[in-house]
């Protein structure tokens, strides 16, 4: 049936340290994640009780309406959706450890505590979608890693494995590219995963006051590593995430973009620091800088071009440029 909608809705669970949420964009809109599982960790699944909370929205978006969470969302589309009790797209945000101390991240900050909460086993419940057919791979389905790291996770090869053998090729893993991994680099031969990487910086001195590890050489030759074992160039995903006060010049992209050309990478992703951009919606005051972080992300986008790279722009980096247009470009 065609309407208005969006993967994570038809078909989406994001699964977190302590719940299972419809996804993790709700932020972009001012509200707090939708829990489609409360007070979870790792228990077996009432999946007709998780299906009945997804359809409620579906009908909403049959209907035209839409959740306030989503109304505007820059992730909504019209086109036919499946109408099944499937999944088709996959998040995995249930384990807090790293083995970096991103200025940004809140698992940076607190690392030390983050690093010690203990998180649930996921493969037991997806060989539980896989024997109830609730794994359903289509045209588009994707998962993705998102954090902690997952070269450091338990069970990551067995995870990849389990969603490989459910017709799932499209893979997202967000790393920190400080360990290398077997799993990761077997997947890229495959073709099955894209791998991101997020350096943030194309100098020591700039990766160490944002990372706060001192492992910008590793990570960048294991970004070399990645592109030489990839069967397609374009999976090895490289991400500069701009940080208002420490990364956002024009000096410091020419920079990240040397290393781009001297680790022969083919695509890259822009985003902005997401803390920074929810809190431009609250405050009423015109920030000149606002302007500066739109400008400079125009210039990645022209050195990208300039490079023949692929270009992927971020969920916050989206949300941003829309903020921007309409505050200041109507």
């Amino acid at each position: 049936m065609r309407y208005k909608s969006c993967d994570w809705i038809s078909g989406g669970l994001d699964f977190r340290q302590n719940s299972i949420v419809l996804c993790c964009f709700t932020y972009m809109q001012g509200y707090d994640e939708y829990e489609l599982v409360s007070n979870y960790f790792g228990e077996r699944i009432n999946w007709e009780e998780l299906f009945k909370r997804k359809r409620e929205l579906t009908e909403l978006q049959k209907k035209g309406q839409s959740a306030k969470f989503c109304q505007n969302c820059v992730y909504l589309e019209e086109r036919d959706w499946y109408d099944d009790d499937t999944i088709n797209c996959l998040i995995f945000n249930h384990w807090t450890k790293c083995n970096s101390a991103c200025i940004y991240c809140e698992f940076g900050k607190e690392q030390e505590y983050y690093g010690k909460i203990p998180y649930y086993d996921i493969v037991p419940i997806l060989e539980d979608m896989e024997v109830n057919g609730i794994l359903k791979a289509v045209p588009g389905s994707f998962v993705s890693f998102g954090g902690g790291e997952p070269a450091i996770l338990k069970n990551f090869g067995k995870i990849i494995k389990i969603v490989e053998r459910n017709g799932f090729k499209n893979i997202r893993v967000n790393s920190s590219g400080i360990k290398y991994s077997e799993a990761i680099a077997q997947g890229l031969d495959k073709g099955i995963i894209n791998v991101c990487i997020s350096p943030d910086a194309g100098s020591k001195e700039k990766y160490l006051q944002i990372k706060r590890t001192d492992a910008f050489k590793k990570v960048w030759e294991n970004i070399g590593k990645y592109v030489k074992s990839s069967n397609d160039k374009l999976n090895v995903k490289i991400k500069y995430i701009i940080i208002p006060g420490y990364n956002d010049t024009k000096e410091d992209v020419d920079d990240f973009f040397m290393q781009i050309n001297n680790y022969h990478v083919k695509s890259v992703c822009i985003s902005v620091e997401k803390n920074w951009a929810m809190n431009l919606k609250i405050n009423t005051y015109c920030d000149k800088r606002e302007k500066r972080i739109y400008e400079l992300m125009d210039y990645f986008k022209c050195c990208a071009e300039h490079q023949d790279l692929e270009l992927e722009i971020y969920s916050e980096g989206l949300a941003f440029e829309k903020y921007i247009k309409e505050k200041y470009l109507k």
